[in-house]
């Protein structure tokens, strides 16, 4: 586990989030199954020097759609995060093993979050679903009412003296192409940028 290795590297962490960016910052990323949910898992917080980390391990599934787990099935994971913007350049990333081996597991490759909620991307992932995640796999952390702030990084924060433990509903699914109608969006966005920079160039000459 490549990805666990580059985490524990970052040593062991404790203490309080600074300066993290305003409002919500999703993924946008579309999902489908195959997936698996780890309702009622705890997640724990640490945060030190400007380093924070998420982190959960030995979580049991509680579901899954398009997977079938031979015997127990479990989650863990350990995520390094920049306190001061939890966006940049995260490091760390996820496995999700049953009684055959390792189902899943990849590298964190983006994070985002809305109120009550932080997402984080993964990829590539191999093991043996792998087939069924081509374009990665995004987890969802869904911490409802106990992280009320549209950046839920502002209502984290370190017990006295070791990490913050907080209940989450996990969900794992893959990534699929975005939609139709997503990509039309997209492409209007982009035009309507596009003539507002025309019409600043205009205004200059």
């Amino acid at each position: 586990m490549t990805w666990c290795r580059a985490a524990l590297a970052g040593g062991v962490l404790v203490a309080g989030l600074s300066t993290v960016p305003a409002g919500a910052v999703t993924l946008g990323l579309a999902t489908a199954p195959p997936s698996l949910a780890f309702d009622g898992a705890i997640v724990e917080f640490d945060e030190f020097l400007g380093t924070a980390t998420l982190s959960g391990f030995g979580i049991l599934a509680t579901g899954s759609d398009g997977i079938t787990p031979t015997g127990d099935t479990f989650l863990l994971f350990n995520l390094l995060l920049d306190s001061a913007d939890p966006t940049l350049d995260p490091i760390g990333g996820f496995e999700i093993s049953d009684d055959t081996g390792t189902l899943l597991e990849g590298e964190v490759t983006a994070i985002g979050f809305t109120q009550g909620i932080i997402e984080a991307a993964f990829g590539p992932i191999s093991g043996s679903e792998a087939a069924g995640f081509p374009l990665g796999a995004l987890a969802t952390f869904d911490f409802g009412t106990q992280l009320p702030s549209d950046n839920p990084f502002d209502d984290l924060a370190p017990g006295a003296g070791g990490p913050t433990a907080l209940t989450a509903d996990i969900g794992v699914e893959a990534v699929v192409p975005l939609p139709v109608a997503g990509w039309m969006a997209l492409a209007g966005y982009g035009i309507f940028g596009l003539l507002a920079l025309r019409r600043r160039r205009a205004a200059v000459a």
